[in-house]
């Protein structure tokens, strides 16, 4: 498919304090929807035909990071270190988990385990339905994972680890 540069719409994020976030992050788009973070502290549900501003939610800091959208949830990471599972549709707060530092790496699902990583060097792996956390790694800063059919493959801040994991993959 050829994309032309014919502009359809524009937004941008919404004044705070007089001025406006800036968008860092790579947008994610499920549901009709584009999902972006800003440094103004909150992540953006646009309507992907219109740009129209569907919801918004403050997350207690920069949101430099893409979010990760699976099973009808916006899972994001930010500079206060909070991750938060985000209503798709509503932008509502299913579950919040307080991590050990400033979150900028952005989160990967797979086989129902988020994982993301902070800045202090520690990577989670929490139920991406419930936000309990169920595995943890001392390493890691950035985006934490890929996986293939067989294992899960982890960058960690000065390595690169090959992981079997306790569940099927994929």
């Amino acid at each position: 498919m050829l994309f032309r540069s014919k502009e359809i719409w524009r937004s941008s994020a919404q004044q705070r304090l007089g001025s406006a976030g800036h968008f860092y992050a790579t947008p994610a788009v499920a549901y009709g929807r584009v999902y972006v973070g800003a440094t103004d502290g909150k992540v953006y549900s646009f309507g992907a035909d219109t740009g129209d501003l569907i919801w918004s939610h403050y997350t207690g800091g920069y949101v430099y990071s893409s979010s990760a959208v699976w099973h009808d949830l916006v899972l994001t990471g930010s500079y206060s270190g909070r991750f938060s599972a985000y209503d798709a549709a509503t932008g509502d707060t299913r579950w919040t988990f307080d991590a050990d530092g400033r979150i900028s790496g952005s989160p990967t699902v797979v086989a129902g385990i988020v994982y993301f990583a902070t800045l202090k060097g520690t990577t989670y792996g929490l139920d991406a339905l419930t936000g309990k956390q169920v595995w943890t790694l001392p390493d890691g800063k950035y985006s934490p994972v890929v996986a293939d059919t067989h294992r899960v493959y982890l960058t960690g801040y000065g390595r690169i680890y090959g992981l079997e994991p306790s569940h099927p993959v994929g």
